[in-house]
């Protein structure tokens, strides 16, 4: 495959994400290696119930159910197209999230322009889910579905906006039941 992407001339870029560690494999080819996170993953079979999850994270059980009492929490989630409305909280917690980036790659700018013209926020193939708190959208993530796999494509966080909510938390609390219930991996 790293042959073949490097053959592609046509291509401004390939990025290629790898949970695994194969820094080496990709260096030998040339290919830079930038660090990622790989907090997109999680490993749902592990967990039969959402509980079970925040049972082991105990931490992040007591930020949202401190997030609860305190302020009024509204999960949506969307299969295909994304209502005009809240496409606008996305696109500002998208540009939020690039305000504050810390590692941004040289084809973001190409990215943010052509971002609206793809099928991503229109497609069935995608799930998106949105997270308002006292009534703004402080949050989201589209994962694509790909057999009963939920893959990470982007999300973003209106860091500005949102305080101290543990808006990141909710979402990773958000994705994890939702597979669970779904069936998804």
């Amino acid at each position: 495959i790293l042959s073949w992407a490097k053959e592609k001339r046509d291509a401004d870029s390939v990025i290629i994400f790898d949970a695994a560690d194969a820094s080496e494999i990709y260096a030998g080819h040339s290919f830079a290696c930038l660090p990622f996170s790989s907090d997109s993953w999680l490993d749902v079979p592990r967990y039969q119930t959402l509980d079970d999850y925040l049972s082991l994270h105990k931490p992040t059980r007591k930020k949202l159910s401190r997030l609860r009492k305190r302020r009024e929490v509204e999960i949506e989630t969307f299969r295909g197209k994304v209502p005009e409305e809240t496409m606008q909280g996305i696109i500002a917690c998208l540009s939020c999230s690039y305000r504050h980036s810390k590692g941004l790659l040289p084809i973001q700018e190409f990215f943010n322009a052509n971002l609206l013209r793809t099928a991503l926020f229109t497609s069935d193939r995608f799930i998106h889910f949105v997270i308002r708190v006292d009534g703004q959208i402080l949050g989201f993530s589209t994962r694509l579905l790909c057999g009963k796999n939920l893959i990470g494509i982007i999300g973003g966080y209106d860091r500005e906006r949102s305080g101290r909510a543990p808006v990141y938390d909710l979402m990773i609390a958000t994705t994890l039941d939702f597979c669970i219930r779904n069936g998804y991996t």
